[in-house]
């Protein structure tokens, strides 16, 4: 809101010169309105100003175009508003001038007029006040009724911000961070935003929490961030508390609470801002502080996405593309993702590039998967980068191209991305476009086990166990086992069916033959075939198992009707045409149970 009341008190504190035309101290009514104006209106306070105003005085008749303004005392009119604002502001009276000013500027009982706006603006800005330089430093800045002057926007804001208004000052301060009508500068633009912050400027508090949050302009702090959030949060400022919410996700500046973050999540979503429903959406979904919730998780990103939220209609995308909440509809899903691709949004252009790169719901293409993919990768997203490097590596949809595939995946790596990182470590181990090297290899598996990127901890204990890249000992086999256990505990079939076998073996760990097994029946569930062959061994052989032939028959039928199901199955065994039967169908059993049914 631009338009400003003035009563008698503030001319009495501020002691503005008045217009040439007007002196405010010789109106008959100050000692009444210092008396009554702040109370109810009455008809009787009203009607004197209705009085005065028809003798001419000028803030009488501002007075009276406020009340009409604002419904005070009498009925709300826009109309009778601009009426007396404009006799009042005819008269040189500069509050008067201000709210004519802002109703033209919002054809707001009067045709939105700029020019007139502008005019009225500058009679008022001449006389000092300050509200009045702002409004004409904004209509500069925004090139409304005049040529757009990010210059002269500057000298309003300056000439206001000099008053001490706070929003010229955050003005200003907005002006030097994006460098607009003068040289960029975050120093300035955080001096600028603090002093408004101080004056309790909601979008300055929160712009300045930020600035506090990437350190720019200002010494990074989390604390300091939280604070001015803080700050505007309590004033009921969407950003500010959205903002604060993210602090408590992930515990920066303050102790880490998803409760906390629902909290100030749902206080912004309340009011209809679209970041803050999606955050709150991508809890829910999550289950993180509530109960996982698909169905609120869509209702939240519905209501973000109808507002052009791009990030929202991505997330729309992606459950209706995995069937989260919804069932599974790859079109649905496109459509989603295109929605907020059109956008530029990053992560949506890759998923479309997926869903062509796979052929769902839209026919496979690699050519446009890498029409997607270049679009993002353009913009420096790293799993577009990524992805591109895995059709050069492969040939798919481009000639094969080991060199580009590997410009790619560095492109990606140097964002710290770790499946690229770990593809890197897979070109260097096989030699693929650069001389095979172990060590350069084991470097950049390293850089994405570290970020828990299952793979490459699988692929780092493989090397490990192997001596590749150091020379094989009892403590390559223990790093060996660490990795292999951190990609095991995310899952990994490979990396449970080797930790089998080093217990197996007794190879950096204690020899432990029913721990082997524990392992390759972890791994035998997830399909792996060498697991369920080590298992048919392990029965076959009454290793960390009883004995059973009829067991160890099952395992090895299991692994051919996964391998091999239409050729013959032959193997070695004691047993009678009975048995095998038997075996056939408790492997069938355990199959079609998903390995929960294998005793």
């Amino acid at each position: 809101m631009k338009k400003i009341f003035f009563g008698v008190i503030f001319l009495s504190i501020t002691g503005c010169t008045s217009s040439d035309n007007y002196n405010a101290t010789e109106s008959p009514l100050l000692e009444v309105l210092e008396r009554s104006w702040d109370a109810p209106k009455s008809e009787k306070s009203i009607a004197q100003l209705r009085s005065a105003s028809n003798k001419g005085d000028a803030e009488s008749q501002y007075l009276l175009g406020w009340s009409y303004d604002e419904g005070e005392g009498v009925e709300q009119s826009a109309t009778e508003a601009v009426k007396y604002y404009k006799m009042s502001a005819d008269q040189g009276y500069a509050p008067a001038q201000t709210n004519l000013g802002w109703m033209y500027q919002n054809g707001v009982g009067a045709k939105q007029d700029y020019e007139e706006a502008v005019r009225y603006f500058r009679l008022a800005a001449r006389q000092g006040y300050a509200m009045p330089e702002f409004n004409l430093g904004w209509m500069y800045e925004k090139g409304l009724g005049v040529e757009q002057s990010y210059e002269k926007a500057l000298m309003y804001y300056r000439s206001a911000a000099e008053l001490n208004l706070p929003r010229a000052q955050y003005g200003l301060g907005k002006l030097y961070r994006l460098g607009l009508g003068v040289e960029q500068s975050d120093e300035t633009a955080a001096a600028y935003y603090e002093l408004a912050a101080n004056q309790g400027h909601i979008v300055a508090q929160t712009q300045l929490g930020w600035m506090h949050e990437e350190g720019r302009g200002v010494y990074q702090s989390d604390e300091e961030a939280v604070k001015y959030y803080l700050m505007a949060s309590k004033q009921g400022h969407a950003r500010a508390q959205t903002n604060l919410g993210w602090m408590y996700e992930k515990g920066r500046g303050v102790s880490q609470s998803h409760i906390k973050a629902i909290e100030y999540y749902r206080l912004a979503a309340n009011q209809g801002y679209a970041r803050a429903q999606t955050n709150l959406g991508w809890m829910y979904q999550r289950g993180l502080g509530v109960p996982l919730s698909y169905k609120k998780a869509l209702k939240l990103y519905q209501k973000a996405a109808e507002q052009n939220y791009a990030r929202a209609q991505n997330l729309l995308g992606w459950m209706h593309e995995d069937g989260y909440g919804v069932p599974q509809d790859y079109q649905k899903a496109f459509e989603y993702y295109k929605m907020s691709a059109d956008q530029g949004y990053e992560d949506a252009l890759v998923n479309i590039g997926w869903l062509y790169e796979d052929g769902l719901g839209l026919p496979q293409s690699y050519e446009k998967a890498l029409e997607y993919y270049n679009l993002a990768a353009e913009r420096g997203e790293a799993r577009a980068q990524t992805n591109i490097g895995w059709l050069y590596r492969n040939g798919f949809g481009v000639a094969q191209n080991y060199e580009k595939a590997l410009d790619y995946y560095h492109m990606a790596s140097e964002q710290g991305y770790a499946r690229a990182q770990s593809h890197l470590g897979t070109m260097y181990r096989k030699g693929l476009g650069v001389p095979k090297d172990y060590k350069k290899a084991i470097e950049y598996y390293k850089k994405a086990a570290d970020q828990g990127f299952e793979n490459a901890q699988a692929n780092l204990g493989w090397m490990y166990a192997e001596g590749l890249g150091e020379r094989r000992s009892y403590k390559t086999y223990e790093k060996a086992v660490k990795y292999y256990e951190l990609a095991a505990d995310q899952g990994d079939s490979f990396s449970l069916v080797n930790l089998g076998v080093l217990y197996d073996q007794g190879y950096g760990v204690t020899q432990n033959k029913e721990k082997a097994v524990s392992y390759y029946r972890l791994s035998a569930a997830r399909g792996n075939l060498r697991a369920q062959s080590k298992l048919g061994w392990a029965y076959k052989r009454g290793k960390g198992v009883e004995q059973s032939d009829v067991k160890s028959y099952m395992w090895f039928y299991i692994r051919h009707y996964n391998q091999s199901p239409d050729e013959a199955f032959e193997v070695n065994t004691p047993l009678n045409a009975v048995q095998i039967k038997q075996a056939q169908f408790m492997a069938l059993i355990c199959i079609s149970s998903n390995y929960s049914d294998c005793d």
